[in-house]
């Protein structure tokens, strides 16, 4: 059996987005190790149980520390050269850079995935410029080997990189987000919708453009059409982007949303939701609740950014609004959509075809397993 190792930040960010392609990865004849930090115990019995093999991995998040980051390079050297794995896919930015460098030290085929552009590249920041540049020249020493290849979730992303000079097109490779289980995500049926429902999920962070909806349902409200917004995600507080809990549970307690906090049962939230949208600010790569929201045939509104452009065809099965738009802006087009069911019905079941031609869990595992063996083969 040849060995892959993953190696990226966090245990529920694999569990997430990158399981089902792990156990596709079995299913094909891979033994899965996965290096990261672990913390959840549950997280970490359950891929135990699934024949994944875990590896601790101290890589903090955000911290700049420099000893802290030697540290963590020198343990995923050590954990590379202790298994002598057959390939390494990296996923998320310290994964990449401290991942590729064990692998182009061991001359081990690579893999890494580019899940969207992030903070680096999104905020405007000193800090984030001077973060920006040093994850540019390691890029560009990792990423110049033959036997690498690069995963891009959406081909704005892929297209910055090869115009950066960061990678090379040959191995640029364009992979559309994480996949969703259609058996899962279902179509469901339009009189499962509540009244004025609209859905946010995602990891709490103020670039995710919370605020923007709060703001465009106050004033779809002040116009007297009755709105009811429910948020649901994961707060990440570790980002210093992370919109604090105080600051939702203050909208919540004034009656401008609903608070679900983390959740496992999307389907059914989904489901109950007439819209659901995303206001988003942030380098995405292909926000996950977009594909699982047009997987249940629920229309969609979202930002016209790379990323969220790939799931939303303007008109079809959403709405893609500027991200320099006003709140009236985000507000006509959310109060429209809520106005004429018949016509979100409609977009959540051309969303759901487009899903099933171009997103489903099985062609984005397919088209993994591919990659994999183009590089193996260098």
């Amino acid at each position: 059996m040849k060995k892959i190792l993953f190696v990226l930040n966090v245990d529920w960010y694999f569990r997430l987005h990158w399981l089902s392609r792990a156990r596709a990865c079995q299913a094909a004849g891979y033994e899965v190790y996965l290096a990261c930090q672990f913390s959840s115990d549950a997280i970490l019995r359950q891929l135990e149980e699934e024949g994944m093999h875990c590896c601790p991995l101290q890589l903090a998040r955000t911290s700049l520390n420099p000893v802290g980051e030697v540290r963590s390079l020198l343990q995923v050297r050590r954990i590379v050269r202790q298994l002598q794995p057959d390939l390494i896919h990296t996923i998320t930015v310290k994964a990449n850079i401290y991942g590729g460098l064990a692998a182009t030290a061991n001359a081990i085929p690579l893999v890494s995935t580019v899940a969207g552009q992030g903070w680096a590249f999104s905020d405007g920041g000193l800090k984030a410029s001077l973060v920006n540049r040093l994850v540019n020249w390691f890029y560009q020493c990792i990423f110049r080997h033959t036997n690498t290849r690069i995963i891009f979730e959406n081909p704005g992303d892929r297209d910055y990189f090869v115009q950066q000079r960061l990678v090379n097109s040959n191995q640029a490779a364009v992979i559309l987000g994480a996949g969703v289980d259609l058996s899962r995500f279902q179509l469901m049926a339009a009189d499962k919708m509540r009244e004025g429902c609209l859905l946010f999920a995602s990891r709490m962070l103020k670039s995710k453009g919370l605020d923007t909806l709060v703001a465009a349902c106050d004033l779809l409200r002040a116009r007297g059409l009755p709105v009811h917004l429910r948020v649901a995600g994961i707060l990440d507080e570790s980002q210093a982007d992370a919109l604090p809990l105080a600051q939702i549970e203050h909208w919540a307690n004034s009656g401008k949303l609903e608070w679900l906090g983390q959740r496992d049962d999307m389907p059914k939230l989904i489901g109950e939701s007439i819209l659901v949208v995303l206001p988003t600010r942030y380098g995405e790569g292909i926000p996950r609740v977009l594909i699982e929201a047009a997987a249940c045939g629920r229309a969609l509104v979202t930002t016209d950014v790379s990323g969220c452009r790939e799931i939303v065809r303007h008109g079809l099965n959403g709405m893609l609004i500027s991200p320099s738009a006003q709140i009236e802006e985000w507000a006509d087009t959310i109060g429209s959509l809520l106005l004429d069911i018949d016509k979100s019905a409609k977009m959540g079941l051309n969303g759901r075809r487009l899903v099933e031609a171009e997103f489903s869990d099985a062609r984005i595992c397919r088209e993994t397993l591919e990659l994999y063996q183009a590089a193996l083969s260098g």
